[in-house]
C-alpha cells in the first residue's frame, strides 16, 4: 500500500478567516507572495509525515477516544511575523498568543500516537511562503500586533497533503470533536 502524507490540524474559524483577509488586504503590499488559500488555512498540531495508508484506521482509533475528552479552548491572535531562512523572508506567519491548553493538547496527541513533539508547540497560521526572497521589500511584518481575537477550538482534524508542482493539495480526512459542553462559559482559556 502507499503512503499518505499526514498532519493533524485546528481548522480556523470564520470570524478569523475574515480578520485575516481584511487584515493582508489592508496591511501587506502588492508584491508576488504564494499565498495560503484560505480553505487551505490551518493550525498545525503535529505533523505526522508519511504514513502508510494502513495506519490512517489505527491513528483515527488512538484519537477519537483521546479528543471526546478534551476540553474545548480558546486561542488568541497575537501577531503577524515573518520567518526567515538565514537574511532572506521564507514564510508569513500570524501567531495566537501562547496557550497552555494547546500545549496540553499537542502533548497528549502525541503521546497517544507515540511520537516526540521536535520542540514547543505554538500555535500559528502560515499565510504565505516567499519564493524569491531576494527581490521582496523590507516591509514585510516583523511583529506586528494583531488583535487579540479569540478563536474557540473544538476539535482537530487529520488531512492529507498531496505535494504537486503546482503547490500542496489538502484533502480532510477526519474530524475528531472535543467534549460537548453545556455551558460555553467552561471553555478554557
Amino acid at each position: 500500500m502507499a503512503n499518505k502524507r499526514l498532519f493533524l490540524a485546528i481548522p480556523i474559524s470564520v470570524d478569523v478567516q475574515d480578520y485575516l483577509r481584511e487584515t493582508i488586504d489592508d496591511f501587506i503590499p502588492d508584491i508576488n507572495i504564494k499565498w495560503t488559500p484560505e480553505e487551505h488555512r490551518h493550525i498545525t498540531v503535529f505533523f505526522l509525515g508519511d504514513v502508510p495508508e494502513e495506519q490512517v484506521s489505527v491513528i483515527t482509533a488512538q484519537l477519537s477516544p483521546l479528543c471526546q475528552t478534551v476540553v474545548p479552548f480558546r486561542l488568541r491572535l497575537s501577531e503577524m511575523h515573518t520567518i526567515y531562512r538565514g537574511k532572506f523572508p521564507s514564510m508569513i506567519w500570524t501567531i495566537f498568543q501562547e496557550s497552555k491548553p494547546f500545549e496540553h493538547l499537542v502533548h497528549n496527541v502525541c503521546k497517544a500516537l507515540s511520537l516526540t513533539p521536535d520542540r514547543k508547540p505554538y500555535a500559528h497560521i502560515t499565510l504565505a511562503r516567499i519564493k524569491e526572497a531576494r527581490s521582496y521589500p523590507a516591509d514585510l511584518p516583523d511583529h506586528e500586533a494583531l488583535t487579540n481575537l479569540p478563536m474557540v477550538v473544538r476539535g482537530i482534524e487529520l488531512w492529507e497533503s498531496d505535494l504537486q508542482p503546482t503547490g500542496a493539495v489538502y484533502t480532510h480526512l477526519a474530524a475528531f470533536p472535543f467534549k460537548t459542553l453545556d455551558d460555553d462559559d467552561l471553555i478554557q482559556e
